[in-house]
């Protein structure tokens, strides 16, 4: 007798997820001000994350318009853990943005566009667009570069050890943020 199995393929962990890395130390409360002005987000503060003995100060917001979740994390100054994971990539005091829901990626591809080119300046007599594009042009004035991180991405064949190293640490930092957030947040 011969069984057979139809095995579904393994879902992708991070479907669903859209990361955005801010490269500025500008003090968290101020940047998240700014972000909720911008994307009419409502990130709030949230109890520090504590990852491998570590306090990562935490932003939330569930937007129950869109179906999307946010996370903002801001690398601690110093971690006392001996492995300090994406030390290359995520410098102490960047922010590291969480986009979760079904049009994750469609919203990080609009908050990366805008902080990668300064969108035309609007009417004068439309204040509230005018506000909005003076934030976005004093984060273009002070140079503050994202990076949109995918853990998803195949790295290319020749992709060199560091890369391979840097891509699995990063998985592995975002796989465990991913269930400190199962286990203390409601999706």
């Amino acid at each position: 007798m011969r069984y057979t199995f139809d095995l579904e393929p393994e879902e992708d962990p991070f479907q669903g997820l859209a990361l955005i890395l801010f490269h500025t130390s500008a003090p968290n409360y101020t940047f998240v001000d700014d972000l909720n002005h911008l994307y009419r987000l409502r990130l709030a503060r949230r109890e520090d994350m504590e990852l491998d003995s570590d306090h990562y100060p935490l932003y939330s917001y569930r937007d129950p318009m869109r179906h999307l979740t946010y996370h903002l994390i801001e690398r601690p100054a110093q971690l006392s853990a001996s492995h300090t994971p994406l030390t290359t990539l995520w410098s102490p005091l960047q922010k590291l943005l969480f986009i979760q829901g079904e049009y994750a990626t469609e919203a990080a591809d609009l908050i990366v566009g805008e902080f990668t080119m300064l969108p035309p300046t609007p009417p004068a007599d439309d204040l509230a667009a005018a506000t909005r594009h003076n934030i976005l042009a004093a984060f273009h004035t002070a140079f503050t570069p994202v990076t949109a991180l995918n853990p998803s991405a195949p790295l290319p064949p020749d992709a060199s050890r560091k890369a391979q190293r840097q891509h699995t640490e990063m998985k592995q930092l975002v796989t465990s943020i991913l269930q400190y957030f199962d286990l203390h947040y409601e999706g």
